[in-house]
């Protein structure tokens, strides 16, 4: 039994969280080879993105076998923010891009504070 996201057809409820340092793109497609519903790329941030830092660049990589897969930013600053956002939905376009906020109880992204705004 599935469901949608949006227009995302997700074809069970099995979704893979993303966890950082492990949710690489080979792990990715051993997890989907399971039959994973969802796959979670790691979070990046947005101003990694926006500074061009290629390690958080080489995070993005994602292949069509892993379809349907969500990408997480983070971030704090409009303009990097929607960079970001932007850079991410052009470059990879993952079917879900997923906005992480100042409830995410992780120390990075708290560190930097959360974007918010309605």
């Amino acid at each position: 039994m599935g469901f949608k996201i949006g227009n995302v057809k997700i074809n069970n409820r099995v979704v893979l969280a993303p966890m950082a340092g492990y949710s690489n793109s080979a792990f990715r497609r051993i997890i989907k080879e399971m039959n994973c519903g969802l796959i979670y790329a790691e979070m990046v941030s947005d101003k990694a993105l926006y500074y061009k830092d290629k390690k958080t660049n080489d995070l993005l990589y994602m292949t069509d076998v892993e379809r349907p897969i969500a990408q997480q930013i983070f971030g704090s600053d409009k303009e990097s923010f929607v960079y970001a956002a932007k850079y991410i939905e052009e470059t990879m376009k993952p079917d879900i891009i997923d906005i992480k906020t100042i409830w995410c109880k992780l120390k990075k992204p708290l560190k930097y504070s959360g974007f918010i705004e309605n």
